[in-house]
């Protein structure tokens, strides 16, 4: 068995221990592999019409694995056995010694979905990380992005220049989120030392992640904390507080935390609403300023959000769910409609991004190019890391 007819096995199901295991069995010599490896419990022959199964053992009528196999295509079976790691290592190493070829789970759906962008979503769904971001990869495994392209396409192919800038435009705009179906955002709370930061963080992720002590310092390394808003996925990194400091512990630890600022897809820069350092209120602030212990001020704010300030007392519960919300009119500035066209993979922002561009110097015969070849191509897998 060789090259494009050569015959495949993989295993489809998780890699640990669960109730059953199942292991895809596709190519031409599919069904004699099995009439040589699964013996039947009824003795019949091993001929199985479509969508129906049957139950037996694995190589030894007598002591194998019990399994039942199904027939899914003309040449194509899925074995089902117990959820064991060794059950399902055990057929594969069989099939493999009578020529099959192992692949992974990701080749075998890509070689089931011919839509190079549909295949490359439902590998990413396997790392989707909440139900909504679930939800739009499943938008694109089902033909969203690869539309979206195609329409693009097509818009140019008709001397449509403007249409096919503003599709193109969207779904760049839609990147960010795109990017960070797969992984969340980073988000650092950086700020002086006994100010509640590690408070702050626990309260987001509603359990004591972070050690709170009184006294400052506490957190010398970073503490990450992962959590969903409003569906979307967010890793919280409590750092170091930052002030001046001889002790080498320390000041590595507030390297640490300029580090993670500055990679963060957003920085909480925390403060005790007491005592706001000047410098912080002149410089203005890139990220968001969070105003905590408010409950000690003499008077709290009317307001609880401004555009880059938000006033919090994790003691009295107070303003987390507009910091919340603060958090996340920063991250998601763009969310996708239903069954809309997100790119998310950073390869396919690029190639997008390269259209773009060419669709600015008026070229619409290289902006074509880039959308067939983002449409046409294998994509790679995301990495995980959107930052």
């Amino acid at each position: 068995m060789t090259g494009a007819h050569r015959t495949r096995a993989a295993l489809l199901t998780g890699a640990g221990r669960g109730a059953v295991a199942t292991v895809g069995l596709e190519g031409p010599q599919a069904e004699s592999c099995l009439s040589e490896l699964f013996f039947p419990a009824s003795n019949k022959s091993m001929t199985l019409p479509l969508g129906r199964i049957v139950f037996g053992r694995w190589a030894d009528a007598a002591s194998g694995e019990e399994v039942v196999i199904a027939r899914s295509g003309q040449q194509r079976f899925e074995i089902h056995c117990h959820g064991g790691p060794v059950a399902s290592q055990v057929l594969l190493e069989s099939l493999v010694a009578r020529g099959c070829e192992r692949v992974s789970w990701q080749a075998w759906v890509e070689a089931e979905t011919p839509c190079p962008l549909a295949a490359a979503a439902k590998v990413a769904l396997a790392e989707a990380r909440t139900e909504r971001t679930a939800a739009v990869l499943w938008d694109q495994a089902s033909g969203a992005l690869a539309r979206g392209v195609q329409h693009a396409i097509a818009a140019l192919e008709a001397g449509q220049l403007e249409q096919a800038t503003t599709r193109v435009d969207r779904m760049l705009a839609l990147a960010p989120v795109g990017l960070h179906l797969t992984s969340p955002w980073r988000v650092a709370l950086v700020g002086p030392p006994n100010v509640g930061k590690s408070s702050l963080a626990n309260a987001l992720v509603g359990y004591s992640r972070s050690i709170v002590d009184a006294a400052p310092g506490t957190t010398r390394d970073l503490v990450t904390s992962r959590t969903v808003f409003d569906g979307w996925p967010v890793e919280l990194v409590d750092t170091a507080g930052l002030r001046a400091s001889r002790d080498p512990l320390e000041l590595a630890g507030m390297q640490l935390a300029e580090q993670q600022a500055g990679a963060a897809d957003l920085t909480l820069l925390v403060c005790d609403a007491r005592e706001v350092p000047p410098d912080i209120l002149r410089a203005g602030n890139q990220g968001l300023l969070v105003l905590n212990k408010c409950d000690l001020l003499a008077e709290v704010p009317s307001a609880l959000a401004a555009e880059s300030v938000v006033y919090t007392s994790v003691t009295e519960g107070f303003g987390l769910e507009e910091l919340q919300q603060a958090i996340l009119r920063r991250l998601v500035r763009v969310a996708p409609e239903p069954d809309e066209a997100v790119p998310f993979s950073h390869e396919q922002v690029a190639r997008l991004s390269d259209a773009r561009t060419a669709m600015a110097s008026q070229d619409a015969r290289s902006a074509i190019s880039h959308l067939a070849e983002l449409s046409s191509s294998r994509q790679s897998a995301p990495s995980g890391d959107a930052s």
